[in-house]
C-alpha cells in the first residue's frame, strides 16, 4: 500500500534543496542549462495565429528516415539530414512540423521559467508564464480547428498533442507557485484550459494511449482549476481515467498496445496526473487500484530488461537506442509518486544517469541514492500480452507470439531477438517512407507466407516449461496455416524448431536479421529477387548460398554469435541479404530460408560466445 496522501509532496524538490545541490557539478550544470533555456524563451517568445501546428513524424529525412534538426531560431527554409546529408527543401507538411516542435520546447521553456522563478524568488519569470499562457488563452478562438492523425487539435496539429500541451502549461503555473483562483487563473481556465478539455474530451473512442492522454488532461484541469464536476466526468465512465488504466494496462501489467514506447507513454500520462492529485493534497485513498496497477505495470518493464539494460523496441514506438535507461527520467519522476517503491525504481539508474536526465536527478532526487540490491535476471513469461524472455547465464531470448490489439502492431507473430545481436527494429517516425518495412512481417525475425504480412491481428498461445522452453503455437497468422516454434535454452545456446502446416502448398520464408560483423561458410552466388511484396521488397543484395553445411557469424566487440542448421528441408534454399536497420543507414545481414509445399521443419542453432 501507498501512501498516496501526503501534505507535504510537491512537483519537484524544495527550493532549498535545489539550491543547494547547485553547489554540486551535476546541480550547477542542470541549473545552467535550465537558466540558459528559460532565458532565451523570455527574451524570443514569438507566435502568431496564423502558424498551424502539424505533425513531429513528419520532420524527418526523405531519403533515411532521420529526424532532421529542429532550430528553434527561425522557421527555415532548408533543412540537412544529420545523418545522410541529405538537402530536404522545406514543404508545409515541414513547416507544420516545425511549428509543432516550436510550441512543444516552448512548454519545456516555461517549465523551466518556473523553475528559476522558484529557486530564485523572481517575479520576473512568473510574468513572462503568465503572460505567454494568457497570449494563447486571449488568441485560442483565432486558432482554426485541425488535424488529420489523431485527433483535431487548434494550437497543436491533434487532439493528442493539445493535451500533453496543455498538461506542460500547467505543470509550469504549478510548479511556478501560481495561484489557479486568482482572476488571471479564471481567466485563463475559462478561455483556454476548459475549451482544450472539452475539446480533447469529445474526440475519446475507445481504451487507448490517446484517450488516456485526453481524460488525463481533463482531469487535471478539473483538479487545478477546482471544477468536480469536469474532473469527475473525466475519472468516471467507460473511457474514463479509471478504466483506460484498469483496462488498459493487462493483469501482466504492460500496456494493451504492446509497445515499449506506447507502454512509457501511458503511464507518464498517468504519471502527470498523479502529480497534479498530490500537488493538490487530495485524499486519494479510494484511488489505490489505479496507483497500484501503475505502480507495478513500471516495474513489469524491468523483467523484460537484458543484463546489458537493454530492451526490445517491438511493434510501433521507435528503436530503444539506450535501453531501460532511455526511460530513466519516468523511473526517476515515478520515484518521486512513489517513494516506498524507489529502491525498484533506481535500477534504469544505477549505471549511471544519461547525459539529458542528470537534470532530472536534480529537480527529483536520484532513487540510485537508495540501498540497492543485485537485479535478478529470470526467465519470464506475460502471457496476457504474447511476450516471453527466455534466459540462461549466457544468452538471453525476447519473443513475442501475437498482438492483443490492431493499434500500433506489427505483423511479426512467432519473432525472435537474441541479445545483443538480433534485435526488433522498432519502427521510424510515422512520416517516414521506410516505415512500411518496419512494419512488414519481413523485418523481423519470423515467417512469411507466399512474401505476404501475416495478420497483425493474429494471436498465439505459449507454454512456458521450466525456465528453458518455451512452445509456441499460431492458427491466424495467414489462413488456412497452423505455425509452431519451440525454444529452448542452455547454457550459451538456443535450439530454435520452427514448423508449419497447410491444406495447400505454399511458399514459406524464414528470416533472421542481426548486426555485426558477417561471415559465412561456402559460396554466395548472386540471386533474383525473392519477391515485390510487402518486405519482400527492400531486401538488397540478395546472393543464394552453396556449401555442405551452412555457419556463420557476427561479431559485436568480443562477443560473437554463431548460427547454424541442425535440420533443413531437403527443397530449401538459403539465402543471404541485406536489409534496414533503424535508423535506415545502417544495414542488417539477413538470413532467409525459403521451402514450399505444405509442410516443413526447420531447426536452427544459435550459439553466443565471448
Amino acid at each position: 500500500m501507498f501512501k498516496l496522501t501526503d501534505k507535504n509532496w510537491t512537483w519537484i524538490r524544495s527550493a532549498d534543496d535545489l539550491r543547494r545541490d547547485m553547489e554540486k557539478p551535476e546541480g550547477a550544470k542542470a541549473w545552467a542549462e535550465i537558466k540558459t533555456n528559460a532565458d532565451w524563451w523570455r527574451a524570443n517568445f514569438r507566435d502568431s495565429v496564423e502558424n498551424s501546428s502539424g505533425w513531429a513524424h513528419d520532420f524527418v529525412c526523405p531519403a533515411c528516415s532521420a529526424q532532421l534538426i529542429f532550430d528553434r531560431t527561425a522557421m527555415t527554409e532548408r533543412f540537412t539530414c544529420p545523418d545522410c546529408g541529405a538537402k530536404v527543401e522545406s514543404t508545409r507538411l515541414l513547416r507544420e512540423a516545425w511549428v509543432y516542435w516550436y510550441r512543444s520546447f516552448l512548454a519545456d521553456g516555461l517549465i523551466d521559467a518556473a523553475i528559476v522563478a522558484l529557486v530564485l524568488n523572481d517575479s520576473t519569470y512568473r510574468s513572462f508564464i503568465i503572460n505567454t499562457v494568457m497570449w494563447y488563452a486571449d488568441h485560442y478562438t483565432d486558432f482554426d480547428e485541425h488535424g488529420i492523425n489523431a485527433g483535431r487539435g487548434k494550437i497543436m496539429g491533434q487532439s493528442l498533442d493539445e493535451a500533453v500541451w496543455g498538461h506542460n502549461l500547467m505543470k509550469a503555473l504549478d510548479i511556478s507557485g501560481f495561484n489557479p483562483q486568482s482572476a488571471e487563473g479564471q481567466t485563463m481556465f475559462r478561455k483556454l484550459f476548459l475549451p482544450m478539455a472539452r475539446l480533447v474530451q469529445a474526440q475519446s473512442h475507445d481504451i487507448h494511449n490517446i484517450p488516456l492522454w485526453h481524460v488525463s488532461y481533463a482531469a487535471a484541469v478539473g483538479i487545478f482549476f477546482d471544477d468536480s464536476r469536469l474532473y469527475n466526468q473525466a475519472m468516471d465512465g467507460v473511457l474514463g481515467v479509471r478504466n483506460q488504466i484498469l483496462k488498459g494496462f493487462t493483469e501482466d501489467n504492460f500496456w494493451h498496445e504492446n509497445s515499449m514506447g506506447y507502454h512509457f507513454y501511458s503511464l507518464l500520462a498517468a504519471l502527470y496526473l498523479f502529480a497534479h492529485m498530490k500537488e493538490q493534497k487530495m485524499d486519494l485513498e479510494g484511488e489505490q487500484k489505479i496507483f497500484d496497477r501503475i505502480c507495478k505495470s513500471y516495474l513489469s518493464i524491468l523483467q523484460l530488461a537484458f543484463r546489458d539494460e537493454g530492451l526490445i523496441g517491438f511493434n510501433d514506438g521507435g528503436k530503444i537506442l539506450h535501453g531501460i535507461r532511455n526511460f530513466q527520467d519516468r523511473y526517476i519522476m515515478a520515484a518521486r509518486i512513489f517513494p516506498e517503491a524507489a529502491a525498484q525504481f533506481a535500477q534504469p539508474c544505477r549505471s549511471g544517469l544519461l547525459e539529458g536526465n542528470v537534470r532530472f536527478s536534480w529537480l527529483y532526487g536520484n532513487p540510485a541514492a537508495a540501498d540497492l540490491s543485485p537485479v535478478e535476471y529470470n526467465t519470464v513469461h506475460l502471457p496476457a500480452n504474447c511476450l516471453a524472455v527466455l534466459r540462461t547465464p549466457e544468452i538471453e531470448v525476447f519473443t513475442k507470439y501475437g498482438n492483443i490489439c490492431l493499434s500500433h502492431a506489427h505483423p511479426d507473430a512467432l519473432q525472435i531477438c537474441i541479445s545483443p545481436f538480433a534485435l526488433d527494429p522498432g519502427s521510424s517516425w510515422y512520416g517516414a517512407s521506410l516505415l512500411k518495412w518496419y512494419r512488414s512481417t519481413a523485418a523481423h525475425n519470423t515467417f512469411t507466407v507466399d512474401g505476404k504480412n501475416q495478420n497483425s491481428g493474429a494471436r498465439g498461445t505459449a507454454e512456458l516449461t521450466g525456465t528453458d522452453t518455451l512452445d509456441m503455437h499460431i492458427n491466424d497468422a495467414y489462413e488456412g496455416v497452423t505455425a509452431a516454434r519451440k525454444l529452448y535454452v542452455s547454457k550459451n545456446t538456443l535450439l530454435d524448431t520452427f514448423t508449419y502446416k497447410s491444406s495447400a502448398s505454399h511458399v514459406v520464408d524464414l528470416f533472421f536479421h542481426s548486426t555485426g560483423d558477417f561471415e559465412c561458410d561456402g559460396n554466395l552466388v548472386p540471386a533474383e529477387a525473392l519477391g515485390q511484396e510487402d518486405g519482400h521488397k527492400f531486401l538488397e543484395d540478395i546472393r543464394r548460398w552453396n556449401g555442405s553445411a551452412f555457419r556463420c557469424t557476427w561479431t559485436i566487440g568480443k562477443k560473437q554469435l554463431t548460427f547454424n542448421f541442425e535440420s533443413l528441408p531437403k527443397d530449401a534454399g538459403v539465402y543471404v541479404a541485406k536489409t534496414p536497420d533503424n535508423p535506415s543507414i545502417y544495414k542488417r545481414t539477413t538470413i532467409i530460408v525459403r521451402t514450399s509445399g505444405m509442410n516443413a521443419a526447420i531447426t536452427a542453432k544459435y550459439t553466443v560466445s565471448s
